[in-house]
């Protein structure tokens, strides 16, 4: 029997149009165990937001992780010099909360390792956006720079209350602990023109001697790349979406979908932390977080085609007449009443000789 599109769920149908979208550009499937030594997570903590890692000791003693992160996992496994990696994956990570709540986090994603770095942000980017296309046809992908940022402060630590200040768009308590002047600079980058063409000059105004010329350079090539494409006019450049400092050392962005209160996707470029691992290479993904996308999968009951009220003690005609139908296409319900039947598309009845008869729509 072939598998008919309209047996999945939406959320089922669009994580496998995005492996195929993956796998189209060469992206592998990768697996993961859903647990493995803690030592990895507790050596690199600081690349994992606050939430922490679920632990357990395992029948040797060894204190075992439900896997917290996909990245990581794959970071290690990847060896530079057997040249780059291209990743895509659909796994659950599984996290302690703030609260101590255990949380279960859907994510489908992909990792690109080593390779031309400017080529693999501009098809990651690609990628970000053909991904929200698939969920909405109203999103927008929020675009920085960490490194931008950084010049943009001339020296002032990108400390975390620096950051909370840009996430907000805070300008009072940033040039309350930088100062006013210092926080000009800055102030312009979080005030910045939606279109990016606009936002360009005006990051380009911002840095007339501040020697940031090869950032400037890859972030209008890739928007160039971007508005070659044709999806230019979902990109908006805007540094409030900057992430964690260990683990981001470029790139970053979030992608929002319009009526969703949160990112529905993250990520950026992650170099860090294969220089941590030990394997110094260029390195850019992103997952969706799938959660966050429930809201507009939420399909109601899945009607049948036929409510088989069953009054036939044949057991094999029955099932005979059910296989028939289901060999046709159509879904169908055996039940023993009429109000089992709610939502049919079709009553019949079978009655003790075997006759079927339509009893119409329930």
């Amino acid at each position: 029997m072939d598998l008919s599109p309209d047996i999945l769920t939406r959320g089922e149908s669009a994580v496998l149009t995005l492996r195929q979208l993956y796998e189209g550009y060469g992206y592998r499937r990768y697996r993961i165990e859903k647990f493995e030594p803690y030592d990895l997570y507790r050596e690199n903590r600081n690349f994992l937001n606050e939430e922490t890692a679920i632990t357990f000791p395992d029948s040797r003693g060894r204190l075992m992780a439900l896997k917290p992160d996909v990245t990581m996992s794959i970071v290690k496994s990847y060896e530079p010099g057997a040249g780059s990696a291209k990743w895509h994956y659909a796994e659950s990570v599984f996290r302690r909360g703030r609260g101590g709540d255990f949380r279960e986090i859907r994510q489908i994603g992909i990792e690109s390792l080593g390779g031309d770095p400017l080529y693999a942000q501009a098809e990651v980017l690609l990628l970000a956006l053909r991904s929200l296309a698939v969920f909405s046809g109203d999103f927008v992908l929020a675009l920085g720079h960490l490194g931008l940022l950084a010049r943009a402060l001339e020296g002032v630590p990108l400390t975390e209350a620096v950051l909370d200040c840009v996430r907000h768009r805070n300008l009072h308590d940033l040039m309350r602990l930088i100062g006013e002047e210092r926080a000009q600079p800055l102030a312009r980058l979080m005030r910045l023109p939606q279109e990016p063409v606009r936002a360009l000059e005006a990051i380009r105004e911002v840095f007339p001697d501040r020697g940031a010329e090869k950032e400037l350079s890859e972030l209008e090539d890739l928007c160039g790349v971007l508005e070659a494409s044709g999806l230019g006019g979902r990109l908006r450049l805007d540094f409030s979406v900057v992430q964690g400092l260990d683990y981001y050392n470029g790139l970053f962005f979030q992608g929002f979908v319009n009526g969703l209160p949160r990112p529905v996707l993250s990520g950026g470029r992650y170099d860090n932390l294969l220089e941590k691992l030990g394997k110094p290479s260029a390195a850019v993904g992103f997952a969706v977080y799938l959660a966050e996308l429930d809201a507009l999968f939420r399909d109601g009951p899945r009607p049948v085609d036929i409510a088989l009220i069953d009054e036939c003690p044949d057991l094999r005609a029955v099932l005979g007449r059910v296989d028939a139908w289901v060999r046709e296409g159509l879904r169908v319900r055996v039940c023993r009443t009429r109000a089992e039947a709610g939502g049919a598309a079709s009553v019949r009845r079978i009655d003790a000789a075997g006759e079927i008869r339509e009893e119409g729509r329930s």
